[in-house]
């Protein structure tokens, strides 16, 4: 599919303009359908799965050959299923019970997207130490100073509890 062969920015905006209602869906079903943030999270990654496999296999990126499964489920698959696993559940409970307890859905979400501070400068420490695990990123000053105002904007939002 060509959609898998947009630039990284197209493809972040586009995630951008899905994610945002994604979001909203958290408050919207508790307050309306009185489905716990807890429960969507689960149908929520269910749905995500199915979805982005069913893409997968339709644009090629994931094998539907008989032959060719038994060797990506093993060797592709296992890896992030265990991330998934120990860090995405954790991550993904904690954040989607946040969000209807704050006094704005965004706040949470706000507050765990600082985490592109330590992406971005862990990024380039990783790759220097340990090229063979990482690859060479590209880090400048310009983009390091815009990850930071955006960190300062949701410090003063969130510190006007």
């Amino acid at each position: 599919m060509k959609f898998l062969e947009l630039g990284w920015v197209a493809k972040s905006i586009i995630s951008l303009i899905f994610v945002i209602p994604a979001w909203l869906s958290i408050d919207f079903l508790k307050k309306n359908f009185a489905i716990s943030a807890e429960i969507t999270m689960v149908g929520y990654f269910a749905g995500t799965s199915v979805g982005a496999a069913s893409i997968l296999m339709l644009s090629g990126v994931i094998p539907t050959a008989a032959r060719d499964i038994a060797f990506f489920s093993v060797s592709k698959f296992l890896p992030p299923f265990m991330v998934g696993i120990l860090l995405g559940a954790l991550t993904n409970l904690f954040l989607f019970s946040a969000i209807p307890a704050a006094p704005n859905p965004g706040l949470p979400i706000a507050i765990q997207s600082s985490a592109i501070v330590f992406v971005f400068l862990l990024s380039a420490l990783f790759s220097s130490l340990m090229p063979r695990f990482f690859d060479t990123v590209r880090m400048d000053f310009y983009h390091f100073l815009g990850i930071l105002l955006i960190i300062l904007g949701v410090a003063v939002i969130v510190s006007r509890r």
